[in-house]
């Protein structure tokens, strides 16, 4: 490491580049990617222990059997809504997590990628055909999206619960009601929520 905290090849090669590379450019190197730090907003491991011999999922229940050992999941609320490049996004952490991993990921079979949207719209669609990407129609709000170096898969909720309306995923769907079970679900852990956030308590 480079007094600079640049690791020593990069300290040279950036002094090399500085100095004898075109004067047009302006060199950073090192640069972080984005302005804020990059999460997943989930990261689905498949259990090797402790699994239970059955799968009784609930919620999503047509997603999981197409899953692979880890899948990496972004969410985009039917509020908020999908906004420009989010597809791009998601496929930029597939492909980190790609590289990073060979000893958990071997193949690019081993990684899925999942968008979860609210509810679709026209910016969505754009970003699929500005990537090349295709929809393989799974039915019940679910597609496989083809064309990409690893598993796609597309989730609208709205579609989805419009298919299956006593999935609790209907929840964060657009302009649906949700039944009686899911809205107790949502306000006992709303209660518990506001009792953890309250500073009173």
């Amino acid at each position: 490491m480079a007094e600079s905290g640049l690791t020593a090849w990069h300290y040279f090669l950036h002094l090399l580049l500085s100095e004898k590379g075109s004067r047009r450019f302006e060199y950073r190197c090192e640069e972080p990617l984005t302005k804020t730090r990059q999460s997943m907003d989930w990261l689905l491991l498949r259990k090797r222990e402790d699994a239970p011999a059955t799968d009784d999922a609930q919620t999503l229940r047509r997603l999981w059997s197409w899953l692979p050992d880890t899948t990496i999941v972004e969410f985009k609320s039917a509020s908020r809504g999908y906004r420009p490049r989010e597809l791009h996004r998601l496929l930029g952490y597939g492909e980190q997590y790609y590289s990073a991993n060979a000893d958990t990921v071997p193949g690019a079979n081993d990684l899925a990628l999942v968008l979860m949207v609210g509810i679709g719209n026209d910016t969505l669609d754009d970003d699929i055909t500005k990537r090349w990407l295709r929809r393989e129609p799974l039915g019940g709000g679910y597609w496989r999206l083809r064309g990409g170096h690893l598993p796609m898969y597309l989730v609208d909720i709205t579609g989805v619960a419009t298919h299956d309306p006593d999935d609790p995923i209907v929840l964060f769907a657009r302009n649906l009601t949700p039944p009686r079970a899911a809205q107790d679900w949502w306000y006992a852990h709303q209660a518990a929520m506001d009792k953890i956030t309250d500073p009173s308590t």
